[in-house]
């Protein structure tokens, strides 16, 4: 998975540091995971692609989380058929 994780990195230089996690479903399509620091607190995001030759294309992006006092930890993904679930730790107000 090495070169669909390089792949997948240059489309976030700007947006994410690394991202965290990714897994590619039974319907062959990929979801990564990533923190992203924005107005000065962290956001989990989550998007799917699918791979069409050598590329990918988006077929969906979400902020999961995020906003003031948020903290987040571990995202991991795991694939369930055609499908993806997210689990990660969150920190709120410093709790």
């Amino acid at each position: 998975m090495g070169w669909e994780r390089g792949q997948f990195q240059a489309l976030w230089e700007a947006e994410a540091e690394a991202i965290d996690h990714m897994v590619r479903a039974a319907d062959g399509s990929y979801y990564v995971a990533w923190i992203s620091f924005r107005d000065g607190w962290d956001t989990l995001q989550i998007a799917r692609y699918e791979r069409t030759g050598e590329t990918f294309e988006p077929r969906g992006a979400w902020q999961v989380v995020g906003g003031k006092g948020t903290y987040v930890l571990g995202p991991k993904l795991a694939f369930a058929g055609d499908g993806a679930y997210l689990v990660f730790a969150q920190e709120l107000s410093g709790n």
